[in-house]
């Protein structure tokens, strides 16, 4: 599982643009909103066929996402 906390805040406009500000600038004073939890399950098939790409040397790469509906 993966669990990510939300929390949002209002910046203020003197730090804006965000590009030369300190993550732990953009990190205060936040207020929660929640959780998100995911959960990665891999498919029967998939150790199989990783195995058998690692075998002939094709790098593999995961992407995951998520389907709504």
């Amino acid at each position: 599982m993966r669990v990510i906390a939300c929390a949002t805040r209002v910046m203020d406009k003197e730090i804006m643009p965000l590009d030369n500000v300190e993550r732990e600038e953009v990190e205060t004073d936040l207020d929660f909103l929640g959780f998100m939890i995911f959960e990665n399950r891999l498919k029967p098939a998939t150790n199989g066929i990783i195995q058998k790409l690692n075998e002939a040397n094709i790098k593999t790469v995961m992407l995951t996402g998520i389907l709504s509906g």
